[in-house]
């Protein structure tokens, strides 16, 4: 009796499993692919996302309390939201319910899918970003500015410019999702034992950055590329690649500013590459952090909006390139300390979800650094393809890591 009760439970967590699977993959591609972000109703789409919260919250007892608490924290951020008119008030609260709504995602894959259920959603995942990796690449070699001028706001955007979005050409999000996959391939990298994996990485790095670069995202290429170092250093066990690595890096650091003159002669003349790298090279031989372009400028009137009301933040906001200084300047101190508590819940519920099934936690943890510092240079609150990735995506790739090698051990031990 017990055997068949559990066998009639097994079969019903797999035909919900493929349910599930087949959501997400439908899901993502509707949130991937800039074809349907720019045909499909918004509504609608914000509804299928939101649909999985109250189907998710009660298979578990901790899926409740983060879902209530999510839920709870969205509404406070709401009420505050709501000086600025009602309509943005319930934009902001669907967006950030969607910005954390995909770690239910990732717990629920890690804890109910098979393996080859999770291999299903990866597969569909990477064709999605496959298909657009593509079609950009084309797109940039037709005109080497598009992926920024798909950058602007859609209230910009002409027929010309909302054409390479039908034919799935990805700009800002879609080069931020690609710089923390590129981070990942490289821990990936050290990660695998066999030589074809390895190399397989390593293509996929040098890939990921002739995209990067085409791009023209500078930010992105040194967020990656000081991301991808960070990691090699605390990977490596070596003391010397340790010493080889911090003399590297010194050597960059007392060697910038020519280094950044070479770059800006590197690219194609006219390139914001080329100008990014001008402006950095004259801000590092003295011309003040305003050489950078107009970021500083964004940051110091976001910060002065916040000054007029420190505690619970202006009622107006100016676009301020990072997404903790537009939570500041829009709820102050009180709110951006509600958001980052729901940040750091997070970030610990996925740690345990995956904790509690023996699972590798590092390549999250390490796309949770990544996420957050990006979060410090560029606004990321309309950026759903990386928390996709990061909150679900990456638990999926660690629950198929298997165990850390300490806790394997222990494991052997106990059956020995």
């Amino acid at each position: 009796m017990v055997n068949r009760l559990a066998r009639k439970e097994n079969i019903t967590n797999s035909k919900r499993s493929a349910v599930f699977c087949g959501y997400v993959i439908i899901t993502m591609a509707i949130y991937m692919l800039p074809y349907t972000k720019l045909v499909f109703p918004y509504i609608p789409v914000a509804l299928l996302m939101l649909l999985s919260l109250p189907a998710l919250m009660f298979l578990r007892n901790e899926w409740s309390v983060y879902s209530v608490a999510l839920m709870f924290f969205t509404l406070v951020l709401f009420f505050f939201a709501c000086f600025s008119g009602l309509v943005s008030a319930i934009n902001d609260a669907v967006r950030n319910l969607r910005f954390f709504l995909p770690i239910l995602w990732g717990a629920y894959a890690v804890r109910f899918c098979t393996v080859k259920q999770r291999k299903f959603i990866l597969i569909g995942f990477f064709a999605v970003a496959l298909l657009v990796f593509v079609k950009t690449n084309i797109a940039l070699g037709e005109d080497p500015w598009i992926a920024r001028l798909l950058a602007q706001d859609q209230s910009y955007s002409s027929d010309e410019i909302n054409q390479y979005r039908l034919d799935n050409v990805g700009g800002y999000s879609f080069a931020y999702m690609i710089g923390a996959l590129t981070v990942a391939c490289a821990y990936l990298a050290l990660w695998f034992k066999r030589w074809w994996q390895k190399v397989l990485m390593v293509l996929c790095i040098i890939g990921a950055y002739t995209y990067i670069i085409q791009t023209m995202y500078t930010t992105l290429l040194l967020l990656t590329t000081v991301s991808i170092f960070f990691l090699l250093f605390f990977y490596t066990k070596s003391i010397g690649a340790k010493i080889i690595l911090v003399l590297i890096a010194v050597g960059v650091f007392v060697g910038l500013p020519p280094l950044l003159q070479y770059l800006s002669g590197v690219f194609e003349e006219g390139s914001l590459l080329t100008v990014k790298f001008e402006q950095m090279y004259n801000a590092v031989s003295g011309e003040g952090v305003d050489a950078l372009g107009g970021r500083p400028q964004l940051a110091k009137l976001a910060l002065e909006n916040w000054i007029k009301t420190p505690l619970f933040g202006a009622h107006y906001t100016t676009p301020s390139h990072s997404l903790f200084l537009e939570l500041l300047q829009q709820n102050g101190l009180v709110g951006i300390a509600i958001w980052l508590f729901l940040y750091v819940y997070t970030w610990r519920f996925m740690y345990k979800q995956l904790g509690s099934r023996g699972m590798n936690a590092s390549l999250f943890h390490i796309g949770m650094i990544y996420f957050t510092a990006l979060s410090v240079f560029n606004d990321t609150k309309y950026t759903f393809e990386i928390t996709i990735a990061v909150y679900f995506i990456f638990p999926v790739i660690c629950s198929l890591l298997g165990m850390p090698a300490k806790k394997e051990k222990l494991e052997k031990r106990k059956k020995i």
